[in-house]
């Protein structure tokens, strides 16, 4: 994300993101008036979205199976 800003307005936003420990980086490409935030995701976003997502998937295959409920799509090929 690109994000033209005035320099108190940068420094609020860089303080903000360290302050919340969220996974972006930022860096200011200093060209042009204003200069420009650049906002980054970092692999942490993606690392995260993927264990959860593995998570989501065990928790739904032992529900499957304690509660014995067949898949839509198996319920369909029969």
């Amino acid at each position: 994300m690109e994000w033209p800003l005035a320099k108190d307005k940068r420094r609020h936003i860089h303080s903000r993101i360290d302050l919340a420990g969220l996974p972006v980086s930022h860096t200011t490409r200093r060209q042009g008036r204003p200069y420009t935030l650049v906002l980054t995701k970092t692999e942490a976003v993606f690392t995260r979205e993927r264990t959860a997502r593995a998570r989501a998937e065990t928790d739904l295959a032992w529900l499957r199976e304690k509660w014995r409920v067949t898949p839509p799509a198996a319920r369909r090929a029969r």
